[in-house]
Formats: structure tokens, sequence, C-alpha cells
């Protein structure tokens, strides 16, 4: 029996031959499957929603210089990220230009050329959440638990950087993660739609020194 399908095996060679064709056809149908499964499972506990899902880099549009040069980048830092060497990138410029697609695209080929890599994204805002629900009487988890979660996953994404409101705290917040990354050599990703030099006068010249 394999899956809902029963085999009874024949002494006639032609049937047996048939029957170990069906068996080979489902073992690979039910391999397959559970491919597929264990790759949306681990897309989904990367952070991936279900409208960032398919986005790889071979359906990015290049219509224009850039992009193909924003392209030609993000896999030269999937590649490195891959091989274990520490690269940071920092993705400026306007709503619409596929910076998220792009990282959603790095996030995916990793995990579909990895079979163990911790690889998260996430957005500024839902990381001061997570980190703050730490305050909570009832929260399973410390600060010191959610700072080591996101300064140890192998590559961290953090996308719309700049819209939070940019206080002491949560700039000190943004700092220890980047910064324990920087020490621990791992690589880490900005996404932001503020033009470079706005997004240098928000985080501050440390977090951008470290980045660097």
């Amino acid at each position: 029996k394999i899956g809902s399908l029963d085999f009874v095996k024949s002494t006639c060679q032609k049937c047996s031959d048939i029957y170990a064709t069906a068996v080979e056809e489902k073992i690979n149908e039910l391999k397959e499957k559970a491919d597929s499964d264990r790759l949306f499972e681990r897309l989904k506990d990367a952070g991936i929603s279900d409208r960032h899902l398919n986005k790889t880099f071979d359906n990015f549009e290049t219509d224009t210089k850039d992009k193909k040069f924003a392209l030609e980048s993000m896999r030269y830092f999937a590649d490195k990220v891959l091989a274990g060497e520490c690269k940071n990138v920092i993705l400026c410029g306007s709503v619409g230009t596929g910076k998220t697609h792009l990282c959603h695209a790095v996030v995916r080929y990793i995990i579909e050329n990895t079979d163990y890599f911790r690889a998260q994204i996430a957005t500024i805002t839902q990381i001061v959440r997570f980190y703050r629900a730490s305050w909570a009487k009832d929260s399973e988890y410390t600060e010191s638990d959610a700072i080591k979660k996101l300064s140890t996953d192998k590559l961290l994404i953090i996308d719309e950087m700049g819209i939070q409101v940019g206080s002491d705290n949560e700039l000190n917040i943004i700092f220890e993660i980047i910064n324990n990354r920087y020490e621990n050599k791992l690589p880490t990703a900005i996404i932001s739609n503020l033009e470079k030099n706005e997004l240098v006068e928000l985080l501050g010249q440390r977090i951008i020194d470290r980045l660097k």
C-alpha cells in the first residue's frame, strides 16, 4: 500500500513491470509533494507572505538598466550568502521599483538551494513589535531571547526601514541587532523607500558603519 493505492504483486512479468512502474511513479509523486510541502513550510517560516510566495529572480522584470543592475547585484548577494561570505546590502528607492520582490527572491533562492538555512524577512514594525512583546507579563520569551533570535538567523532582511518613528529605543534595538550580526559575520539586508541621505540621517552613522 502506497498512499491511497493498494498494489497486489503478480507472477506475470508484464504485470510485475506495470506494478513496478506504478510504484515508482507513486513514490516520485509523494516525494515531490513532500518536497513541495516542506519548501512551502520553510518559506512561510521565513516570513514570506502568500502574496510573495512566487517571487523569484526569473520573474523579476528588468525593463530598465537600474533594475537589471539591481537583479545582478542581488543574485551576487545571494550567492555570497550561500558561500558563507558576510555581505550586507541596502536597497533604497521609491515605491514600486521591485526592492521587496528581489529580497523575497533572495530568500526563496537560498532556501531552494540549502536544506537547513535560517532566513528571516520582516518589516521593521514587526521586528519592534516582536521585541516589545517580550515586555508582557505572560510572554514566553525575554528581551534577550528576541535579540538573540534576530541576531543569529543566517540571513535577516529588514523591510520598510524608515516608516517607524525613529525613537531612541527603536534605534537602540536596531543597532543591537545589526551590531550583533556584524560581530557574528552574518549578512543583513535593509529595504527602504527613503533616499540614501535620508536613511543615513535616520539610522545614524554607527548603524550605517556596521552595514558598510
